[in-house]
């Protein structure tokens, strides 16, 4: 199951355009591509929404059109806006942790690695001359506050291609249990009470997923293919005993155990062994 991105709405299983958020969402994108900021061109579309969710949605290709969500833009619109970043961020002299774009480029993981004790995201850090992920509030104003581990990027990949490598496609295929949706009176205003149901509503896009995982993974790379990860790997959760959960892009979740730095955890295979070896 997924959210639902600003500019659709959901009725009996398929997504389809709202199209007053559909217009709102094509002109945040065509203001930020002719000189507003995040804030500025948001406010011109007339969309509620904070600097890092407006960012998000400029980066969201599922406003191209992917099968299960029409296309609401186009993708030279949207390439103009990823180019427009990347210029904004040389520009600013940004370093490689701010801007999501740049930081896809250093590691396929940016973005996909969350703690599972505290929520945070997990970042990459030069640790006595080596480059480590943890929790971006394992260390606040010199106070250690998340006791969710170090992890190298090693153990990322060899974690992963262990998970890939014994994948059940039958199980892979098998429909999660829906979740119950539970909504409180939040609001007095109805509209306002509206909004926020229509927040909780999930698409659900699992089979179109599903069809789309299968198809990826009929060709499983034997070594660790960072392009190839983040076709399959929605998000990974770390948590403190060193397991980590990681969520494909159809909603099966599947565990494993990773290499904690300074730890003494056995190290699990990089490659996928062939049927002839």
């Amino acid at each position: 199951m997924a959210h639902i991105p600003y500019g659709y709405k959901i009725k009996n299983g398929s997504a389809s355009l709202d199209k007053n958020k559909a217009a709102q969402v094509k002109t945040l994108f065509e203001e930020y591509a002719g000189g507003l900021s995040l804030e500025g061109a948001a406010n011109k579309a007339g969309i509620p929404r904070r600097h890092a969710s407006i960012g998000l949605m400029l980066s969201d290709e599922r406003y191209l059109g992917d099968g299960f969500y029409p296309a609401i833009i186009s993708a030279e619109l949207f390439n103009r806006v990823q180019e427009e970043r990347a210029r904004r961020a040389e520009t600013l002299g940004r370093n490689r942790n701010y801007f999501a774009d740049d930081k896809s480029n250093i590691s396929p993981f940016w973005g996909r690695i969350f703690c599972g004790e505290c929520g945070s995201e997990y970042r990459r850090y030069a640790e006595n001359g080596k480059e480590r992920w943890r929790c971006s509030r394992r260390i606040v104003k010199g106070r250690l506050c998340c006791a969710s581990p170090m992890i190298s990027e090693q153990s990322l990949e060899e974690a992963f291609m262990e998970v890939v490598c014994a994948l059940d496609m039958e199980d892979v295929k098998a429909r999660p249990p829906k979740k119950r949706l539970v909504i409180e009176k939040k609001y007095d205003d109805p509209l306002k009470q509206a909004e926020y149901v229509y927040s909780l509503v999930e698409a659900d896009d699992f089979d179109y997923m599903t069809e789309k995982l299968i198809n990826i993974m009929k060709n499983v790379p034997e070594d660790f293919d960072g392009k190839f990860m983040s076709k399959v790997v929605k998000r990974i959760t770390v948590f403190q005993s060193g397991a980590a959960v990681f969520e494909l892009i159809n909603g099966k979740i599947y565990g494993k155990e990773l290499i904690i730095v300074g730890g003494s955890k056995n190290r699990v295979g990089n490659t996928c062994k062939t049927e002839a070896e």
